[in-house]
């Protein structure tokens, strides 16, 4: 992990954990774990995910209502993966290997059946939403690959 630009320790102790420390006592009929999740909620909320990191990196997963906080964020938009770095090359897409699979797969299938191959490669281009040339390279890859 990634050491954050500004320290966010005291005496070799995170400050998050002083936090927790200090919801513990102020609150003492509630568990140190709700003062845990009130904390990393907490930050959170104020787009640093730094306690939610050190919990899952010392092996405590987080409670349902974190993670119930950290999906909203995503689908918010307030959370994205970082973009690589700009470098040669188009940008990676998660979606594309299955994309791939799936259209050399449909299209020989079409095929196997009595189809065209233009037909076949048209069907398949219109099942993943993708040009014609898009499945032609994804059958060749895929029998590249099972050579």
């Amino acid at each position: 992990m990634a050491k954050p630009k500004e320290s966010y320790q005291i005496v070799g102790k995170n400050i998050w954990d002083y936090e927790t420390d200090i919801l513990t006592a102020a609150f003492p009929d509630q568990t140190p774990e709700w003062a845990r999740t009130w904390t990393i909620m907490r930050w959170m909320h104020l787009s640093n995910l730094w306690p939610l990191a050190a919990a899952i990196r010392a092996g405590g997963i987080p409670d349902q209502a974190v993670l119930n906080l950290l999906a909203a964020m995503i689908e918010e938009g307030r959370i994205t993966a970082a973009k690589p770095r700009k470098g040669r090359g188009s940008k990676l897409q998660p979606d594309t290997l299955t994309r791939q699979v799936i259209a050399a797969r449909f299209y020989e299938r079409l095929v196997a059946k009595g189809k065209s191959p233009s037909k076949a490669r048209r069907l398949a281009a219109d099942l993943i939403s993708r040009d014609v040339a898009t499945v032609r390279k994804a059958v060749t890859l895929l029998h590249s690959l099972e050579r």
